[in-house]
């Protein structure tokens, strides 16, 4: 009796359980159009990230390319978040140079413009939200990403993070994984029940001395497909989307990216179809595959328009149209009548306007701008338009010396005899480590010292003057170079021995010499053996010959030496020549 009632408990038992899965799979239907949508046919999305997210001027972004597909199958996605628009050029503003600011001293700082999506981009979509900006990484969201979503409420959390951490060494795998679990966290604690599809971290091409970002990267996106099945909740789905497979950006090559990393149109599909496939696997939706085309149009770029020069207070300003298709812009400039250009670089900071500073009074300058596209991809320059300076600014001070002083250098000058003097700057640049940047130091005197440099590299130096021009802007001159300096040496070991003299002209000599192994360059002195005066500096340089002129009556009237130094430690005067008489 007991046992035929339990049995009779258990099949009802399995009757019900058999009905609780009917009804499961009549929520979840399987044989449905490519057209139509689950229960929220108007899904919201919430896409963070960074710079490969946002996009730049131009752009189509991956989140458009997601948009449109989802559009195509019958949804109506809305995109939600902090910010519109890509990632546009720096504001003009922020062209004009500024000096190295004193301690505590604050600066006007400007945002980039809003960027311009690509022309064919849908209004719909351009006028969408995101959470994505330029730079952004993992570290920083982890403290927004709750504030984010408690506004916005998004359905779908969509994340693309981690490349800035890894390559600017904010985090390793451990602490970006960790970061990442914050993230995911607190957006639970603002919407339960929120969907979360998590990216890995794409690679990019290698760059010298980097192997620890391809390790890094591998080591993080296998931790994170172990670890994100442990952050599922039935309430709170969660799936990893695996973009650095799915999207053609490896140390070997990038053909999915414009400058070995960011998307190109190309790329933008590829990581779009990654979150897809992700969302039709994993969450539900329905429709087409999405499929990337076979091919793209090549960005398109011309001659960038309306280019002009003015000659302004601080120099030149030279400007031009802003171009939705450019990634950035080169201009180059030279004095006129010269050959050779003084100056062929990429426009920094990146937008449309360039000032020029370090021109004189009365010189005519040259100038070209040209636009610069995906992957060294360049349009035809501009014609040459050139504009006569007329500056109020002021040149570098005379009298300078530099020593090399423990781990630093000791600098002094003259003052520039202006009232308007509102600083000078101190300029070093690090000649022994490449791609170093011109280091400023600020001081209202005419000394300063510099410490903390690297003991035995070798530094450029020169001194810049910096004026008033009233209405808050400064404007900073022509520098005054002077000579390299080591830290942590002392004078050279010698001066150049086997000096050689040749006569050029009866006014005009050249000097040769063999080079000494620790002088940071040579110093050329000159005095008239007729009249008793002394020896005067003429020159210096860091080559091995030097050539002087203008020697009357003659160039047998004249003593050289040339000595060692560093900064401003010389050698004895031990190396001298008298040239032969050209007409004995």
């Amino acid at each position: 009796m007991t046992e035929r009632y339990r049995g009779g408990r258990i099949c009802l038992w399995r009757a019900l359980f058999f009905l609780w899965l009917a009804s499961v799979a009549l929520a979840f239907p399987q044989n449905q159009s490519s057209k139509s949508a689950p229960a929220d046919a108007q899904p919201k999305f919430m896409i963070v990230g960074d710079s490969i997210t946002h996009g730049a001027d131009g752009d189509h972004t991956w989140r458009y390319r997601l948009w449109q597909w989802l559009t195509e199958q019958g949804y109506q996605p809305n995109f939600v978040g902090p910010y519109r628009g890509t990632h546009g050029p720096a504001d003009p503003n922020s062209a004009r140079p500024l000096p190295a600011r004193f301690e505590g001293e604050t600066q006007e700082s400007y945002s980039n413009l809003e960027g311009i999506y690509a022309s064919n981009v849908e209004a719909d979509f351009q006028t969408s939200a995101h959470a994505a900006w330029w730079g952004r990484q993992a570290h920083q969201v982890k403290d927004w990403i709750k504030g984010w979503v408690q506004e916005h409420q998004p359905a779908y959390l969509l994340l693309l993070l981690g490349f800035n951490d890894l390559g600017w060494s904010v985090q390793g795998p451990e602490g970006l994984l960790g970061d990442m679990g914050v993230i995911i966290q607190s957006a639970r604690e603002a919407k339960v029940d929120i969907n979360v599809l998590v990216g890995n971290v794409m690679h990019r091409s290698f760059l010298e001395g980097r192997q620890d970002l391809v390790d890094n990267t591998n080591s993080y996106n296998s931790k994170l497909a172990e670890t994100v099945p442990n952050w599922f909740r039935w309430e709170s789905p969660i799936s990893v989307v695996d973009v650095a497979s799915n999207v053609n950006c490896r140390p070997e090559g990038c053909p999915h990216g414009y400058d070995g990393l960011h998307p190109n149109e190309m790329g933008e599909y590829y990581i779009a179809q990654a979150f897809a496939r992700v969302l039709k696997s994993s969450f539900h939706f329905q429709g087409e595959d999405f499929r990337p085309p076979a091919s793209v149009p090549a960005r398109q770029l011309s001659i960038p328009g309306n280019f002009r020069v003015s000659a302004v207070d601080e120099g030149f300003f030279v400007e031009w149209d802003r171009m939705a298709t450019a990634r950035g812009y080169d201009i180059r400039m030279r004095q006129q009548g010269s050959t050779q250009w003084w100056s062929e670089e990429a426009v920094s900071p990146s937008t449309f306007v360039s000032y020029m500073t370090w021109v004189v009074e009365g010189e005519t300058w040259e100038f070209q701008v040209r636009a610069r596209g995906d992957n060294g991809a360049v349009s035809d320059r501009s014609s040459l338009i050139s504009s006569t300076a007329h500056p109020k600014t002021a040149g570098g001070p005379s009298g300078i010396a530099v020593y090399p002083e423990g781990n630093g250098l000791r600098f002094s000058w003259d003052a520039v005899p202006r009232s308007d003097v509102n600083r000078y700057q101190v300029m070093i640049l690090d000649q022994d480590v490449a791609g170093s940047y011109i280091e400023g130091h600020a001081t209202k005197g005419t000394s300063h010292a510099i410490s903390n440099l690297r003991s035995g590299h070798r530094y450029s130096t020169s001194i810049q003057t910096w004026v008033d021009l009233g209405n808050g802007r400064l404007a900073g001159g022509r520098p005054a170079g002077h000579r390299h300096a080591r830290v942590g040496s002392g004078t050279p070991s010698a001066s150049p021995k086997d000096l050689k003299v040749q006569n050029l002209s009866a006014v005009q000599i050249l000097l040769e010499w063999p080079s000494v192994s620790d002088a940071l360059g040579y110093a050329i002195y000159v005095r008239n053996i007729n009249d008793g005066s002394n020896f005067k500096l003429d020159g210096s340089t860091t080559g091995t010959s030097y050539g002087v002129g203008f020697l009357f009556p003659g160039t047998w009237n004249f003593e050289f030496c040339v000595v060692s130094y560093n900064g401003n430690l010389e050698t004895s005067r031990d190396s001298c020549v008298i040239p032969p008489p050209v007409y004995p």
